[in-house]
């Protein structure tokens, strides 16, 4: 450091130094005028001797100012530097290697030594003016030759952080003994709080000081190789774009999850990234929910809908090559979605942080019966070798007494030990007081970060106190502190969430990086999702599911290959058609329908079918549209299209007179055409299934029939609760169909005359076929 005469450079090491004949220490410290080095108070040195036992000494730095003329530090001689108030604390390092030498039995006031041996030591004293905050060099005055003494003094500090305090050294044990498996496993920590935890007003809301603290910890101690993600809260509204219905549902990790209704979605941005984890909700009401990537096709990932509600969902997506991707998540069924984590190389090892926080949680939010169970569930799975709690602004806020909120934090700590069944360490982290909120407190919020540095002090061997609030304006008077505290009074801004960081980071010590060097998965490339060549159908409103043979070309499957799996074109449910017995899969015909058009043949005789359960059931009125070519006057009525149930179905049927045929769930009541309408050729189909205004349509716009169908509420058994094609609903080997299906969709609700008209005629438009009027 140039401001040092002679430079010197600090350094994590331990360096050879000698006393000289009058005991003392010489060694060239801290400069002040680094613009890299924040003036504070806390630097200290160690020193110790050579042989077994001796003691280590803690000395704090002296900082002393840089003289204007030279622009440097002078130089300083020192034995020990202490403060008046770490006297008693000096223990005698003399005696040679091999000789412990004796320690100090007591300290009068005048400065003289007692030692254990009964010999005393003469230190001189500074002036009884200064205050305990004063630095001043205590020469040691001893008969013995201290030159025999070697010595060695360790700088602790690297020119930005100072050295951890005692007190936090030994809470942070638990976190130090997981952090020695970090590369071979990941090792979690994870922030339960508040708003300004979960980075109200940082833009990005990425950038607050829970994630800046573990890139820090990326840093310091990832393997070489493994950059390090981040999670984010679907509940962080400025990072996601939703669309559709969604609601903040106090459930999850945080107590905070986003509740998606069919067909919302909810996209994250461009991000750098190697793949995500999607943490989600099971149990009753859990419904099916696609996950995509970039321009992928869709995952869909089903949750267990057994057993109560519960938050151990847990989708990982594919590896992927590092670089910006984007993830969208669409909801088929109704589904509560809790966070998402943006891996980066740490797949398999360094340091995760996770976010348990929500905007307005105050602390007795995080044992409330209602709200805390599952998000408890959630750490107990994650197993945190680290634990922050920043959580008191909003019980200070609303007037929770001081008493109260002393017994809560100790409730989080007891809830913590009994959910992991062993102490992780518990940084208590004390922010700003709000300045604009009210007038008129309870109680000052010194009381409240008292209790803080209280639960710390009694529970040393697991929990450590922090502040950073002192750095940010504490009055209203005090405005914004140069654009660190937003304007509402109450978060910190983005710059503000840097100066946090800072201040935690400097309390906790972080350490040197890992040098361990471990390849990062490898990441395989997104498949595109396949372009679609299909027009799609201008009705969309209610349309549940859209089946086209056109799909199966775009997907490559080549000419007379039996289908497995019937995707979904279009709608709301994307359940694909599907059959895994090989003898009754149908079979792609490229150009097989009249026309040239491509199709799924459908055999009879090898009871060939598909089928498509959905988690939700159908009821009525429905409307059907299909494009079929039938075999005429089959020996028995052939089913091109039903449900998957005996106890709730509709269906279409060729008769064995010839006649199309609507059965609502049940054989009375039908809605049939006249004889001899089925012909070897295409046809467009159109079925509603309305009650006393269901239709039935055979290539006209105008309908081909009418009358009265039972409905759900008159008949449950009148509904879907999925979709076949080729089959009876009751048997997959009963009522089977010989012909050709292009095109099957289903719309969950009575579609208007002119409805069905345009899509009458549109459909076919596509296919070459007639529709009349």
């Amino acid at each position: 450091m140039n401001s040092v005469d002679p430079a010197l450079t600090l350094s994590t090491r331990a360096d050879a130094v000698n006393l000289d004949s009058t005991g003392m220490m010489r060694a060239f410290l801290v400069c002040t005028d680094d613009p890299d080095i924040e003036p504070h108070n806390s630097w200290t040195y160690q020193f110790k001797g050579d042989w077994a036992g001796s003691p280590i000494v803690t000395c704090p730095v002296p900082m002393v100012d840089i003289d204007p003329e030279t622009g440097k530090m002078p130089p300083l001689n020192l034995s020990t530097a202490v403060s008046r108030a770490s006297v008693s604390g000096v223990l005698i390092t003399k005696g040679k290697p091999g000789d412990p030498g004796p320690g100090i039995a007591s300290i009068d006031t005048d400065g003289t030594v007692h030692l254990t041996d009964g010999s005393t030591v003469s230190w001189e004293l500074p002036p009884a003016v200064a205050d305990d905050a004063a630095v001043a060099e205590l020469v040691a005055s001893v008969s013995e030759t201290a030159a025999a003494v070697a010595s060695r003094i360790r700088e602790v500090g690297d020119g930005t952080y100072a050295p951890v305090d005692s007190a936090v050294g030994r809470a942070q044990r638990a976190w130090l003994r997981a952090l020695a498996s970090r590369n071979v496993g990941v090792v979690n920590a994870l922030g339960i709080g508040a708003s300004t935890l979960a980075g109200h007003n940082s833009a990005p809301r990425w950038r607050k000081f829970w994630n800046l603290l573990g890139e820090a910890c990326h840093a310091e101690y990832n393997p070489v190789g493994i950059a390090g993600g981040y999670h984010s809260l679907l509940t962080e509204t400025g990072s996601w774009t939703f669309t559709g219905t969604t609601a903040t549902t106090r459930r999850g990790l945080g107590t905070g999850s986003i509740a998606f209704s069919a067909g919302a979605t909810g996209v994250y941005p461009l991000v750098s990234t190697t793949g995500f984890i999607v943490y989600y909700a099971q149990g009753p009401g859990q419904g099916p929910f696609k996950v995509k990537i970039d321009n992928g096709v869709p995952v869909t990932i089903t949750p267990n809908t057994t057993g109560a509600y519960r938050h151990d969902g847990k989708f990982v997506s594919q590896n992927l090559i590092r670089g910006e991707h984007t993830i969208q998540i669409i909801a088929v069924g109704a589904v509560d979605i809790n966070s998402v984590y943006v891996l980066d190389q740490d797949h398999n090892a360094g340091v995760r942080f996770y976010t348990a926080a929500l905007g307005g949680n105050k602390s007795v939010d995080y044992l409330d019966p209602s709200l805390s169970p599952t998000h408890w569930e959630r750490v107990a799975a994650l197993t945190p070798a680290l634990i922050a709690l920043c959580v008191g602004s909003n019980d200070h806020n609303e007037g929770i007494p001081v008493a109260t909120y002393r017994a809560t934090i100790d409730g989080i700590l007891a809830k913590i030990e009994s959910t992991l069944g062993y102490r992780p360490w518990v940084p208590l982290i004390a922010q700003q007081p709000r300045t604009f909120d009210f007038l008129s407190p309870i109680a000052p919020w010194s009381e409240y970060v008292q209790v803080l540095r209280d639960v710390a002090a009694d529970n040393p061997d697991w929990v450590s106190f922090h502040d950073f609030g002192a750095l940010f304006p504490q009055t209203e008077a005090d405005g914004t502190g140069g654009g660190i505290l937003s304007t509402d009074g109450a978060h910190p801004t983005t710059l503000g969430h840097e100066v946090a960081f800072m201040e935690l980071a400097r309390q906790w010590g972080i350490p040197a990086r890992a040098k361990t060097a471990i390849a990062p998965p490898v990441g395989v490339p997104i498949t595109p999702e396949v372009v679609s060549t299909v027009t799609p159908l201008s009705i969309t409103s209610g349309l549940i599911s859209r089946f086209s043979a056109k799909t199966l070309a775009d997907h490559g499957l080549a000419n007379g290959a039996a289908v497995t799996t019937w995707p979904v074109e279009q709608g709301s449910v994307y359940v694909p058609l599907s059959q895994t017995t090989e003898s009754r899969k149908p079979i792609y015909r490229a150009t097989g329908a009249p026309g040239s058009f491509p199709c799924v043949e459908f055999d009879a005789a090898l009871t060939q079918s598909m089928a498509a359960s959905w988690a939700t059931a159908l009821d009525t009125p429905v409307t059907i549209l299909c494009v079929v070519e039938p075999t005429p006057a089959p020996a028995a009525s052939q089913t091109v299209m039903s449900g998957v149930s005996s106890t709730r179905y509709l269906a279409l049927q060729a008769t064995n007179d010839s006649r199309w045929s609507l059965a609502p769930g049940q054989t009375s009541g039908t809605l049939r055409s006249s004889p001899s309408v089925v012909t070897t050729a295409l046809h467009v189909i159109g079925g509603k299934f309305d009650g006393a205004g269901s239709a039935l349509h055979v290539d006209k716009k105008t309908p081909t029939a009418t009358g009265t169908m039972v409905t759900t509420a008159e008949q449950p058994v009148a509904g879907l609760s999925g979709i076949s094609l080729g089959r009876s609903a009751s048997n997959p080997t009963t009522g089977n169909f010989t012909g050709k299906v292009c095109e099957m969709a289903v719309y969950g609700r009575a579609l208007s005359a002119v409805e069905i008209s345009t899509l009458m005629t549109e459909l076919g438009a596509t296919y070459g076929v007639t529709v009349v009027a």
